[in-house]
């Protein structure tokens, strides 16, 4: 009997010893059972420590990028995680203000696209700038008009997949109804191939961005000018107005699709 209770203390005791032990243990011994960091590593607070820091001396140095970044690393367990927040709005404002200033710079010496660069990244950091909302609806508009000259002009310069190339040298628009236009294109063709090109009025067809697409109006065979059947040798052109009713589009895709060849060109009223 003796023996029996002997082997069952030192069970016991090697059971206590090993954490396995029944009895409630000391408060926060659990911190001992963590996963330990390594050696030379930085623990969160630490390093949003040295963020708060490095992101007031920047606010000092004026570059609110720098702080902008560094304040966004400060935690939430941080004590100064409410003045961080408070720094980072302070800082987007003035980056704000400063991209403002970039960008009125930029409008006014004609660099339209980093003008309008400046004023978007601008609005990102700072939605409320209603002083500035004029100067952004004046950038869009430059930046629009820059991009419709762009295209007005590559509309003159021949293109075409095969042998024809295609250029179109005016747009003019005439009011149909409420939604509807008649748009006249003075068009020229050209034969790049070695062999004899039959051209047709009937092969161009006009169509706009949501796929409605219209043929040549009846009226074009009232024009003067209009674009009629023409045999065209290497090297030789022929240009001639056409009419086509579609709806109203800022931009048109004009095409060409004759028996072998084809062209398409972007057409800009």
């Amino acid at each position: 009997m003796m023996r029996r209770v002997a082997v069952l203390l030192f069970i016991s005791s090697i059971l206590f010893l090993s954490g396995c032990s029944n009895n409630k243990p000391p408060e926060n011994s659990f911190v001992t059972n963590l996963p330990r960091e390594e050696t030379g590593s930085r623990n969160k607070p630490a390093v949003s420590d040295d963020a708060y820091a490095n992101g007031l001396r920047a606010m000092v140095h004026k570059d609110y990028y720098k702080a902008i970044e560094f304040f966004e690393k400060v935690v939430p367990e941080d004590k100064n995680f409410q003045d961080a927040c408070n720094q980072l709005k302070v800082a987007k404002k003035a980056l704000a203000k400063d991209l403002i200033d970039k960008a009125r710079a930029n409008f006014v010496s004609g660099n339209i696209k980093a003008a309008l660069a400046n004023i978007e990244e601008a609005f990102s950091l700072d939605g409320n700038m209603h002083e500035a909302k004029e100067l952004r609806q004046q950038i869009k508009a430059a930046y629009e008009a820059s991009l419709r000259a762009e295209m007005k002009k590559k509309m003159a310069v021949y293109e075409g997949e095969g042998d024809v190339l295609m250029a179109v040298k005016d747009v003019r628009l005439q009011q149909a109804s409420d939604n509807y236009v008649f748009v006249h294109v003075l068009v020229s063709v050209k034969n790049k191939g070695n062999k004899l090109v039959r051209l047709i009025p009937n092969n161009f067809t006009l169509s706009a961005p949501d796929g409605e697409s219209a043929g040549i109006h009846y009226d074009t065979y009232d024009l003067p000018d209009y674009f009629g059947p023409v045999d065209l040798q290497r090297g030789e052109s022929a240009s001639g107005r056409l009419i086509f009713l579609i709806n109203k589009s800022p931009v048109y895709t004009l095409e060409y699709n004759g028996f072998e060849d084809m062209a398409a060109k972007k057409v800009v009223p």
